[in-house]
């Protein structure tokens, strides 16, 4: 009796042993066709990119399969396309929904705050194009005056000034919670930050390192 209840629980041992989490990314684009969409992983500690895999649409979704382990940042790309997907990579059922304007990921928490931040970023950015636009339009009617130039310009700083703080207050908030997210975001809103809030924004990155 002992004999066999001992090797029972050696089976089950054994059977957890061979059971390891594993990831499930689902990609849905509006420009989805019949071309490879390609999942990559960052080494930071390389400064490299590794291609982990790569597959074709079935019934309009990319899907891909495999282990990571740790978090870590990440990035699908459709072959022949320039704009990487960015996103945390860990290994439980992610969803990415990328349309013209905007892509969201869905999945886990850190990937829940980095699109929070790139809803921002659309915001900003569309204010932004129709500041431009303002300035256009006034220059093509010959109608644009130094009050107006000026009070484009400021609309245009105060607005880059808000995103830039607000970055800066997400992710001082949540470094210690999600520092792969955070580095990740780091990377991607870099330019668009004040450069003293760069600096610091790096120190506090870097500390949960």
């Amino acid at each position: 009796m002992f004999v066999t209840v001992l090797t029972a629980l050696m089976i089950a041992s054994c059977g957890k042993e061979e059971t390891k989490p594993t990831y499930e990314v689902v990609f849905k684009s509006a420009k989805t066709t019949d071309c490879t969409a390609c999942l990559y992983v960052l080494l930071p500690e390389y400064d490299k990119v590794q291609l982990l895999d790569s597959v074709k649409p079935q019934a309009g979704v990319y899907r891909f399969h495999g282990s990571i382990g740790d978090a870590a940042e990440a990035f699908v790309r459709l072959k022949g396309d320039t704009i990487a997907y960015s996103f945390v990579l860990t290994d439980n059922r992610i969803t990415i929904v990328a349309d013209s304007s905007l892509y969201r990921i869905y999945g886990s928490r850190s990937n829940d705050r980095l699109t929070r931040l790139l809803s921002q970023k659309i915001v900003n950015r569309e204010y932004c194009r129709k500041i431009n636009q303002s300035y256009l339009r006034l220059v093509a009617d010959s109608t644009l005056t130094r009050t107006d130039e000026d009070s484009l310009k400021n609309l245009f700083d105060v607005e880059q000034r808000r995103f830039s703080k607000f970055v800066v207050s997400e992710l001082s908030r949540d470094v210690a919670d999600y520092p792969v997210m955070s580095r990740l975001a780091l990377r991607l809103f870099y330019t668009d930050l004040l450069l003293e809030d760069r600096d610091s924004l790096m120190k506090i990155v870097k500390r949960e390192e």
